[in-house]
């Protein structure tokens, strides 16, 4: 729970130590580093503690990225490390990200339940939402009970402003199951006319 908090998005101010205690049920302990006064998860695996250089950049990169394409490499300020804690044996967890699907792709069913949890509550019929793994999160399948024109582009800006909008949506009848590809392609081939149901969107919205 507090590597998923790590990874939330935060106002200033906000703690990911509270979020993550919030899910947990129950207070995180915490515990004093070694070398300064921030507190982080007593029972964390591998603590890592440093400065980060505002005089010292190296080139990092570059990385190959999900999309299949490298990105360049960039200059990034350095990490000075000062001390390092850790667990006997300690178990490290992390993500080996390349083209989709992999082990980095369960972040779309969070991001599909959230995006369902914010359309309910904004009064839109949503039957269910899915991001198919292959698409990270550039695709998202809303299926909603009431569908029209006025109702798609509610969904629209709903996720453009959550997701960027880079994020595509594809909205079906409530009769197309959203995890079934075989039942959503189906109807966006038989149900889709080029001049009639694809709709761009235009930025800012008002």
């Amino acid at each position: 729970l507090c590597l998923l908090a790590t990874v939330a998005s935060f106002r200033m101010g906000e703690s990911e130590v509270d979020f993550a205690g919030a899910l947990r049920g129950k207070p995180v302990e915490v515990i004093k580093c070694e070398t300064n006064d921030l507190y982080v998860p007593a029972h964390a695996e591998i603590i890592l503690e440093g400065e980060i250089s505002p005089h010292i950049a190296i080139t990092e990169g570059p990385f190959g990225e999900y999309t299949g394409y490298r990105t360049p490499g960039e200059k990034k300020h350095l990490g000075l490390i000062k001390a390092i804690t850790y667990r006997n044996d300690p178990i490290t967890t992390f993500a080996n990200p390349g083209i989709p699907p992999d082990d980095d792709m369960i972040y779309n069913i969070t991001t599909s339940v959230a995006v369902k949890k914010g359309l309910e509550r904004r009064g839109i019929p949503v039957t269910d939402v899915y991001s198919p793994p292959e698409t990270v999160n550039f695709l998202l399948i809303v299926g909603i009970k009431t569908n029209s024109d006025n109702m798609v582009q509610r969904v629209m800006q709903y996720v453009h402003r959550g997701l960027g909008p880079e994020t595509k949506v594809l909205v079906v009848d409530s009769d197309v199951d959203v995890f079934n590809m075989s039942q959503v392609l189906h109807a966006f081939a038989t149900k889709c006319h080029p001049g009639h149901n694809i709709l761009t969107a235009k930025y800012p919205y008002n």
